[in-house]
């Protein structure tokens, strides 16, 4: 039922553990293939040996020259061989919270696109850093700002997506970096597909320095968000 897509460049050494989690819960969550995807130059897989002892058991790696997570996550629905697609990370942050969530839905009928949010009220969210939580706060004013109050409240989290929804929107899609998913939804909403936002439980790891800036990353953000801006109103 679901093909799992992570993306990886300089976080290789995250994917032993997710690897093995995804393996052990695989059938039970009906995971029918994982799809590693490297993108950026220099790959190598002598550098991840643990692969070798995975490859051939429902995951399947490749590779882009193309840096960007955006990059990744299209280059492995390319390949992606089930009825939705999910479009996570490496280091596998909200376990199968995202996936426990969406099943809720099966009786009334599941989402044709949903996203993990750590913005639902219901998420459960512990270790959260204050620069993180004021930073998550501000890109998302930004987005009301620039894209209108339809845009997800979460534009970061894991993507649940039909497969063949998510094809016929990435043939518009123009971003391969970490403006990629909030493209994709933004896409989807023009089209008059309903974005769900779905609870999730994320534990950000203690004691590690928050990575983001601010400014730094709030000008890069807003600058992309010019650009999506002048693409969709067009």
């Amino acid at each position: 039922m679901f093909s799992f897509i992570i993306p990886y460049h300089n976080d290789a050494h995250r994917l032993q553990k997710t690897l093995h989690y995804l393996q052990e819960k695989a059938d039970s969550y009906q995971i029918t293939q994982i799809v590693l995807c490297h993108n950026g130059p220099n790959f190598s897989q002598d550098d991840i040996p643990f692969l070798d002892g995975v490859l051939g058991k429902g995951v399947e790696v490749y590779t882009t020259g193309v840096q960007g997570v955006g990059a990744g996550y299209k280059l492995g629905l390319q390949y992606a061989k089930d009825k939705y697609v999910i479009f996570s990370d490496s280091d596998f942050p909200f376990g199968f919270s995202d996936l426990d969530s969406f099943l809720q839905y099966e009786k009334n009928g599941l989402p044709d696109y949903a996203i993990g949010s750590k913005a639902h009220p219901d998420s459960q969210i512990y270790n959260r850093s204050s620069k993180r939580t004021i930073a998550t706060i501000g890109f998302y004013l930004l987005r009301v700002l620039l894209l209108g109050h339809q845009t997800p409240k979460d534009s970061q989290g894991s993507i649940i997506v039909r497969t063949d929804l998510a094809r016929t929107l990435v043939e518009k899609s123009n971003f391969d970096n970490y403006l990629f998913k909030i493209e994709l939804a933004t896409l989807a909403l023009q089209t008059g597909i309903k974005v769900c936002e779905i609870p999730i439980v994320f534990h950000a790891a203690k004691g590690e320095p928050s990575s983001v800036s601010v400014f730094g990353d709030g000008f890069k953000m807003a600058l992309g968000l010019f650009q999506l801006r002048r693409k969709v109103q067009q």
